[in-house]
């Protein structure tokens, strides 16, 4: 044991220039081809790959530490986040028609309250085309919200 051990030291005080060359070989391809494919502007990619090669371990260093946008890699990190959400949420939203439904007919409460948020956002719940806030009935704090109870418990027990 004592002699196989002796001879894998042999060998590694040989070698070890060379895994260590080989190994920073790799590591500066792999840079390399990470500024030239990521940098967009190119004399910053140019600049980055003469440092990588010209200070070998040092400038990928640098590269690493000040050459990729961070900022940039969480803003699609975050944006990839919000349309997963998006995506997710798009099957939970109901459609125009079971709006009409929840909210109502012309003289409930609650449409009122559709005309207001169509005349405040100047995007009408719905498909149907709301009357303008003054043709309406206006309703009382206490009629909207119990006519708002009824509508959302009807909803959810017909969601479920």
């Amino acid at each position: 044991m004592e002699h196989a051990l002796a001879t894998a030291w042999r060998w590694w005080l040989v070698l070890w220039p060379h895994v260590l060359a080989w190994s920073l070989l790799a590591i500066n391809v792999l840079a390399t081809a990470h500024a030239i494919l990521l940098k967009r502007d190119t004399r910053s990619a140019i600049g980055w790959v003469g440092l990588i090669w010209l200070s070998p371990f040092f400038g990928v260093i640098a590269y690493g530490l000040l050459g990729v946008n961070r900022i940039r890699s969480r803003a699609t990190q975050l944006l990839a986040g919000q349309r997963r959400i998006q995506h997710e949420m798009a099957g939970a939203l109901p459609g125009p028609d079971r709006l009409d439904e929840a909210v109502g007919p012309d003289d409930s409460p609650l449409r009122s309250l559709a005309a207001l948020v169509g005349e405040v956002t100047d995007r009408p719940l719905g498909r149907r085309r709301h009357a303008r806030l003054g043709e309406q009935r206006v309703f009382s704090r206490r009629e909207c919200s119990d006519h708002a109870l009824t509508a959302l418990s009807a909803c959810l027990s017909s969601a479920s």
